[in-house]
C-alpha cells in the first residue's frame, strides 16, 4: 500500500515547479505599500534584488504614517551626506520597523528612525551619543585642531545638546547581519580612539560618494509633494467618514430618545430629555450630544458615545431613576 501524505505535505508537493511571473511582479511592486511591499519582496532572491530605492521611497512618502516619517527624517542627512547609503533591502526594513536595531540588547518597540539614522528606541540612542565638551581636556593644540575640524566638517552629523556641547554619535560603525554598514559617517571613536586622532581625510577613506545619494535625493524630490497631496486627500476622507459616523450615531440616539419620551409623562418629557449638540468629534469616541440635566446626562452618557450599548432595560431603568427625581416623573 503507497504510504498516505499528509494534508500539508501534500500542498507542498502540489506547489513544486510553480513559476513566479518576475517581470508582472516588478510592475506590481512599484505601486504597493511598504507593507505589501516587503512581503512580496521577500518571497524570492530575484524578487529581492528587484527592490530599488526609488521604488521603496516612493511607497513610504504616499503611503503616510510612520514610513513617511522614516524618510521625511532620512532625508536632510542624505542631502548633506552625513550618513552611510542605506541599501534597498535595508530601507524597506526601516519603513516598516517595529523594534529596536539593538536586539541583543533590547527589542524595545519604535516607531521611526531617529535623528543618527540608527532605529534605536530613545534609551539605547542616549548611551550611543555622547557631548562634545566631555571629550577628554587634556588635549594637545594640535589633536584640538584636528578635532575642531572633524566637527565642523559638513558631512559631520551633530545634534544640539541644549547645553555647552553638541551631541554625537559615540559608536562605531554599525553592521547588520548581512553586512550592510549604518549610521552617522563619523562617529566620536573614528576620530578619537584610545588617545589617537584622526583627521578628517584619514576618516572619510572609502566614505561614499556625494554621486551614491543621488537615488535617494532624486526619488524624495520627485515624490514629497504628491505624496503631501496624499495626505491631505486622506485626512480629507476620513474626516469624511468620520462625519458620517458621527451622523449615523445621532440618528441612533435620537430615535432611542424619541422612543423614551412616549413612556414620560407630556409635561415633564421635554425637560427631561432636552439636549444640546456637541460638536462633531474627530477623533476618538466622543459624546455628540449632551443632556441638560444632570442626572440623566450621568445616566445616559455611555449611550450618547456608543449607541449600541442602548438596550430595552436601560430604558426601564432610565425611567426608574427619573420617577424618583423631583419634581416627579409620572408615566403615561
Amino acid at each position: 500500500n503507497e504510504r498516505k501524505i499528509p494534508a500539508k505535505r501534500r500542498k507542498l508537493t502540489a506547489s513544486e515547479g510553480v513559476v513566479l511571473h518576475t517581470d508582472a511582479l516588478r510592475v506590481v511592486m512599484d505601486y504597493l505599500a511598504p507593507r505589501e511591499l516587503f512581503r512580496l519582496a521577500f518571497c524570492s532572491k530575484e524578487l529581492m534584488n528587484s527592490v530599488t530605492t526609488k521604488m521603496v521611497v516612493r511607497s513610504a512618502l504616499l503611503q503616510g504614517g510612520h514610513a513617511k516619517t522614516t524618510i521625511d527624517l532620512l532625508a536632510p542627512l542624505m542631502k548633506t551626506h552625513s550618513i552611510f547609503v542605506p541599501t534597498p533591502l535595508r530601507l524597506l526594513r526601516l519603513v516598516n520597523g517595529k523594534r529596536c536595531e539593538r536586539l541583543d540588547y533590547c527589542g524595545r518597540r519604535v516607531n521611526h528612525v531617529r535623528v543618527f539614522a540608527n532605529f534605536y528606541c530613545s534609551e539605547c540612542e542616549s548611551q550611543s551619543i555622547i557631548e562634545t565638551n566631555k571629550m577628554p581636556p587634556d588635549m594637545n593644540i594640535s589633536d584640538k585642531t584636528k578635532i575642531t575640524a572633524v566637527l565642523n566638517h559638513p558631512r559631520m552629523l551633530l545634534l544640539p545638546s541644549g547645553h555647552l556641547g553638541q551631541y554625537v554619535s559615540v559608536r562605531k560603525l554599525g553592521k547588520t547581519h548581512i553586512g550592510e554598514i549604518y549610521g552617522p559617517l563619523i562617529c566620536y571613536e573614528n576620530f578619537y580612539c584610545h588617545g589617537v586622532v584622526s583627521t578628517i581625510d584619514q576618516i572619510l577613506v572609502g566614505a561614499p560618494l556625494p554621486g551614491q545619494y543621488a537615488d535617494f535625493i532624486q526619488a524624495f524630490d520627485e515624490f514629497q509633494e504628491p505624496s503631501e497631496e496624499a495626505v491631505k486627500e486622506r485626512a480629507k476622507k476620513l474626516r469624511q467618514k468620520r462625519l458620517e459616523t458621527a451622523a449615523n450615531r445621532k440618528v441612533r440616539v435620537v430615535a432611542w430618545i424619541d422612543k423614551l419620551e412616549a413612556r414620560l409623562s407630556l409635561e415633564w418629557r421635554v425637560l427631561a430629555l432636552q439636549y444640546e449638540d456637541m460638536d462633531v468629534p474627530l477623533a476618538g469616541k466622543m459624546p455628540i450630544l449632551k443632556f441638560r440635566l444632570p442626572f440623566v446626562e450621568e445616566m445616559l452618557h455611555n449611550y450618547a458615545v456608543t449607541p449600541t450599548g442602548i438596550l430595552k432595560r436601560n430604558a426601564t431603568k432610565t425611567i426608574a431613576v427619573a420617577k424618583d427625581q423631583e419634581p416627579p416623573f409620572r408615566l403615561t
